[in-house]
């Protein structure tokens, strides 16, 4: 047994081993189902990632020809392209980034998590994406700036129509004051 305890047999039970897991997995945060041999499954899914068929053998101390390989490692297409990609260098480190998928970011405005590939709040729509407020704060402005032009051109057409307003108005008077004078 690879688990041990102080105790006459010094080997801990199933039902010890699963308690002690879901208790870390709890207090780590994680919400999903655990249990001992998804540790070993990940891990098992992880060496293949990093380093491929032969160290996963190892590292599961499995013989070549051995099956378990097809019952532990969990790979997807993604994980294909992804080695692919790294090994003829087009994967960027920040492509390359898996955890920030595990953490959750929580909103400012409201604290619901949503998952980090999200760019806005789930749930009142936040955006949570610095880069995307940041191109609408910067749209917003332009707006603004092409909104104060817009009002300062009206401005400026409302000042000249009321000066010749008040130049029709004065020659009106004039007229006036001139056809009193006749009578």
């Amino acid at each position: 047994y690879l688990w041990f305890e102080n105790n006459k047999t010094g080997r801990i039970s199933y039902s010890q081993l699963l308690r002690i897991v879901r208790e870390s997995a709890k207090a780590g945060g994680v919400k999903k189902h655990v249990w001992p041999y998804l540790l070993r499954h990940t891990s098992l899914t992880n060496v293949e990632k990093a380093f491929g068929s032969k160290i996963t053998d190892i590292h599961g101390n499995w013989v070549h020809s051995s099956n378990m390989r097809s019952r532990y490692v969990h790979l997807a297409n993604s994980d294909q392209d992804k080695a692919i990609r790294k090994r003829y260098g087009l994967l960027t480190e920040k492509d390359d980034d898996d955890s920030r998928f595990l953490n959750p970011v929580a909103c400012p405005r409201c604290m619901e998590d949503n998952s980090s590939d999200k760019k806005r709040c789930v749930k009142c729509g936040f955006i949570l994406d610095n880069e995307i407020a940041q191109k609408i704060v910067a749209k917003e402005n332009a707006n603004t700036k092409g909104l104060q032009r817009k009002v300062s051109k009206k401005v400026d057409n409302l000042e000249s129509l009321f000066a010749k307003q008040q130049e029709l108005i004065a020659q009106q008077q004039q007229i006036i004051n001139a056809l009193m004078k006749k009578k």
